[in-house]
């Protein structure tokens, strides 16, 4: 069988003021073509369909075309879990229905681990999907269970759960699990790893508290993982993240994206390759003296199109540099005067991006860029009822 495995779409992302979402359907596109030419027999996304919990209508209709292209056009299952980017309970609706097209969606964490069976010429291989789930969230689930430990830590969590279900496994036969979180090898002093893992800002939980000992799935015959946004092993070569298929952050210019083809033979047999993705724009990060990186002689074969952040270089005060590197780069995403260690702009065009959007949407970016995480479910709607309490206050007062 081969196994097209990506992750990290986050459908309807922005990338400071510029939408994405023509950048994912280009994109999306291809891992479609990508299934078709390497003749893929199904496709895994390990969790971040979505960027946010509630996402806008066009990264709905955006997801709806993907899964459809892969299931209805190409007649491929499609497996898939939710990350901690998705809204589980809305990823949840009609599943079951879906299952009759041949997608297994499983978005919201249960005790008991769900299993999707799908057979090729040497039987069955067995799909085991564990959506993004967090400490309060399994140790509540697993609380039901008295034979079990209380965990303390994500990672006790995790190893509870798979003492639970550890006997449903028949290590006989090919097993693939498929999760979202931060994983990594513990060593034997039972100190984590996660220096031997590449990884953005966003990505890092502090105190390395959530890092969960991908050992608990050393039974399992291929582990397809999502959370982190570069392509990367844990450990062992058969236990590896997709990597997000779009450059997400500043961070990520350096990355290569990819997905990961996976071929299972018979029990015991695992080959992968990764497959290179192009974008529609690059995402770069420049470096040089104002002059230099407006000079179009210089530029011919760049693709000015591209996302860029811009490091310059420059003595003293530039005068409108945005504007005059926005001439020449109209995707300017911010720029950092490197010597006198001035802060990123994150919104060059901070006016017009605050006019284009409402109250809640700042805030969720507000939040965003202080916590480091999106809002969840339950968050969303608590800051939904507030401003609109607001809204009702202020038109109280206007009719007195």
């Amino acid at each position: 069988m081969r196994i097209l495995h990506t992750s990290d779409l986050h459908i309807g992302k922005n990338l400071n003021d510029f939408s994405l979402l023509e950048d994912q359907a280009y994109i999306l596109d291809q891992i479609c073509d990508i299934a078709l030419q390497e003749k893929a027999d199904c496709v895994v996304i390990a969790g971040d369909l979505y960027d946010r919990s509630i996402p806008p209508s066009e990264a709905v209709v955006l997801l709806d075309d993907f899964l459809s292209k892969l299931t209805m056009q190409l007649h491929l299952p499609v497996i898939a879990i939710s990350g901690n980017h998705d809204g589980g309970k809305r990823l949840a609706f009609a599943s079951r229905l879906y299952e009759a097209r041949g997608l297994y969606m499983e978005s919201i964490f249960s005790p008991k681990l769900r299993q999707v069976t799908l057979s090729d010429a040497y039987g069955e291989i067995h799909f085991w999907l564990v959506p993004y789930v967090d400490l309060p969230t399994i140790r509540s689930e697993l609380s039901a269970f008295p034979q079990l430990e209380t965990p303390e830590t994500l990672s006790s969590g995790y190893a509870q759960f798979m003492r639970l279900n550890i006997d449903r496994i028949d290590a006989s036969q090919r097993n693939i699990l498929v999760g979202h979180s931060f994983f990594g090898k513990f060593s034997s002093e039972g100190q984590s790893e996660p220096d031997k893992l590449i990884f953005s800002e966003s990505e890092v939980s502090v105190g390395g508290t959530d890092i969960v000992d991908a050992s608990v799935f050393d039974c399992f015959d291929y582990v397809a993982l999502g959370h982190l946004h570069a392509p990367q092993k844990v450990g062992t070569e058969w236990m590896r993240y997709s990597g997000s298929p779009l450059k997400y952050s500043i961070s990520e210019a350096e990355h290569s994206k990819s997905v990961t083809m996976v071929e299972m033979g018979p029990k015991g047999q695992v080959d992968f390759k990764k497959i290179p993705l192009t974008p529609l724009r690059d995402l770069r990060v420049l470096t040089g003296y104002l002059s230099e990186l407006t000079d179009r002689t210089m530029l011919s074969e760049q693709n000015l199109e591209d996302y860029v952040f811009v490091n310059l270089l420059d003595d003293g005060f530039v005068l409108d540099a945005m504007s005059k590197l926005r001439a020449i780069y109209p995707n300017v995403l911010g720029i950092r005067m490197v010597k006198q260690d001035e802060e990123i702009l994150l919104h060059p065009a901070s006016s017009s991006h605050i006019a284009k959007k409402g109250m809640e949407d700042l805030f969720a970016e507000f939040y965003e860029a202080v916590k480091g995480e999106t809002l969840n479910e339950e968050q969303f709607q608590i800051m939904n009822d507030v401003f609109e309490q607001v809204r009702r206050n202020e038109e109280g007062g206007d009719e007195q």
